[in-house]
């Protein structure tokens, strides 16, 4: 039945969200990797936002976790998604995730072309929350590369590009960008 392989993701990815909650890293990824396992055989017409919330769910943890191999696995299964569908919103998510991971590796130039991508896609996505955040890792990248101005810029940019803060993802990424704002008119 078709709706079984959607039933199932989506009680692996609570399923995760509970373990995480746990504490548990082992069982976060198994159930996180269950999950991922059943894309390929989700219907066609599965929300490509409830797709782009597991990726960020569980990259998310991963990189608190500092574990940028599976970021980074995570991240190219999201484009791979993102590239198949034809879907503008996967493939900045999966642009701005891999200009994160060149960021943990302090490959910041990487970082930024690969965010660069991702801030093209997102415009076209309808997703405020993932735009804003796009715009401070590459603001946080061009801080960390002593650019300071162009990372005042970037900032800025992602205060301008969504004033629509009504989903958690937006709220969490406005005020995320406005702390490294005020660091940077710290700096200046």
């Amino acid at each position: 039945e078709a709706g079984e392989p959607a039933l199932a993701f989506e009680a692996w990815r609570n399923a995760g969200l509970f373990a995480r909650s746990r504490f548990s890293k082992d069982d976060t990824y198994s159930a996180y990797r269950q999950a991922l396992d059943l894309i390929p055989s989700l219907p066609s017409d599965f929300s490509e936002n409830k797709l782009q919330q597991f990726f960020i769910e569980w990259a998310d943890y991963a990189y608190d976790l500092a574990d940028h191999q599976t970021c980074e696995m995570i991240y190219k299964t999201c484009l791979e998604i993102g590239e198949s569908k034809q879907s503008p919103l996967l493939l900045g998510t999966g642009f701005s995730g891999m200009g994160r991971v060149y960021g943990m590796r302090a490959e910041l130039d990487e970082g930024i072309e690969n965010i660069e991508r991702a801030l093209f896609f997102l415009s076209k996505a309808n997703s405020p929350g993932e735009e804003i955040e796009a715009y401070t890792r590459i603001g946080i990248l061009h801080h960390l590369k002593r650019e300071y101005k162009k990372a005042q810029e970037f900032f800025e940019r992602g205060l301008e590009s969504g004033k629509d803060y009504s989903d958690k993802r937006a709220l969490d990424a406005v005020v995320n960008l406005q702390t490294q704002l005020a660091l940077i008119d710290n700096m200046l």
